[in-house]
Parts: C-alpha cells; sequence; structure tokens
C-alpha cells in the first residue's frame, strides 16, 4: 500500500542479483553465489555445486514452506534445484539444449503438479518432476530468442523481442495483437497468480488473466 518494510541491513560489496522473502528467510543472489539470513544481519552462504556461480533469479515453490523446494537460475550454467529450503543444491538439466536461462517459473500449482518452467535462448521448456525431465514446448520462432516468461492460473506468456505470445495448453501459442512489435522486457504475475504485469520497451501495463 505505498509503505515499505526492511528485512535486512544494507550489504557492500555485493553484486546483488536476485532476492526473496520467504518464511525459511530471506535470500539473496549474488554474481558470486547465493546466501541467506534469518535475521537480515548475519547471513550464510549457501552450498552451491560449484563455488562462485552467477546466481540470476532465485524463485522459491509454492511447496517451499512445507518440503523446501525452490530453483535457481544461473548466467551461463543453467537451472538448479534446492530440496531442503535452499541449504543444497544440485543441477537440474537433463534435455535442456543450453545452459543460458533468460527466466523461468514454476507452476501456480507446484505443490500438486510440480511443473517448473525456463526460457532459455534456445527456446522455452517445461520441466517434468521438479525439474526433473525437461520437455520443449513449440513456442513459435518469432517468439524466439525470448526474452521473460510468466504463469497464470490459466496461461503461459512469453515475451519476445516482438511482442507477447501466450497458450493455456503448452502446445497452440497466439500473439498478443496489443503488443505486437513491441519488445518485451519483463513480466510479472500478482501473488494469487491472476493479474498479470507487463515491461515493454514503450510502456508498463496490466492485465486480468482469471
Amino acid at each position: 500500500e505505498g509503505s515499505l518494510t526492511q528485512v535486512a541491513e544494507r550489504l557492500t560489496g555485493v553484486h546483488i542479483t536476485t532476492a526473496a522473502h520467504t518464511a525459511r528467510g530471506v535470500y539473496v543472489g549474488a554474481a558470486d553465489g547465493l546466501a541467506r539470513s534469518m535475521d537480515g544481519v548475519t547471513w550464510q552462504q549457501l552450498d552451491l555445486p560449484t563455488p562462485g556461480m552467477h546466481i540470476t533469479q532465485f524463485v522459491p515453490t509454492t511447496a517451499f514452506r512445507t518440503v523446501g523446494i525452490a530453483f535457481a537460475a544461473t548466467l551461463d550454467q543453467g537451472m538448479l534445484r534446492s530440496m531442503d529450503g535452499g541449504m543444497t543444491w544440485a543441477p537440474c538439466n537433463l534435455d535442456l539444449t543450453d545452459r543460458a536461462v533468460v527466466a523461468m517459473a514454476p507452476s501456480p500449482a507446484f505443490h500438486e503438479d510440480y511443473n517448473i518452467f525456463t526460457a532459455l535462448e534456445s527456446g522455452v521448456y517445461r520441466g517434468f518432476k521438479a525439474g526433473s525431465q525437461w520437455h520443449r514446448l513449440p513456442v513459435p520462432d518469432s517468439a524466439l530468442p525470448p526474452t521473460s516468461l510468466a504463469l497464470t492460473l490459466r496461461s503461459i506468456f512469453v515475451g519476445g523481442d516482438n511482442g507477447l505470445w501466450r497458450t493455456n495448453d503448452a502446445e497452440v501459442w497466439e500473439a498478443l495483437p496489443a503488443l505486437a512489435g513491441e519488445q518485451v522486457l519483463a513480466l510479472a504475475t500478482s501473488p494469487d497468480a491472476k493479474w498479470l504485469a507487463i515491461a515493454t520497451s514503450e510502456r508498463i501495463a496490466r492485465t486480468n488473466t482469471h
């Protein structure tokens, strides 16, 4: 409602790339790793497969509070998955054609279907069994390379340099005429997954997708 609540003290000397405030603590990704704090003052460096990995995105799933499943994207080493609240991480890149992760988004019903979606420079993939198996989605060539990705309760959205594409079944895609020719820079959904926010090179907009 316009007010801000501080959850961590200022961090110096850290190139922060992503952050999330969860029931299990505050998580901060950086160009040289991932850390967690329970009080916003003291920080614990988390165990990554390779020390100093460049983390670009940290996403807790709807199963994070109960069973601790979260995902992290790296600049050039693919996807990482944690099954223990973010304390330890392992790669989950089987069947992915490249390791340059542009964006990722878990299903709004991840606690039921365990689906995770990721946009790579080469295409968009759906991960089954919490990212254990990946299947490339038939996104139109005109939507590639993707610039952004978001999921709502009903649809998958992929942004590109020439507009925004949507599918309700992960098979048949349509371009949204209202954004034809616009470069989509970022997509974000509301906590209830009913609203989609769209940032393009020309404007910021939102739409009710429910």
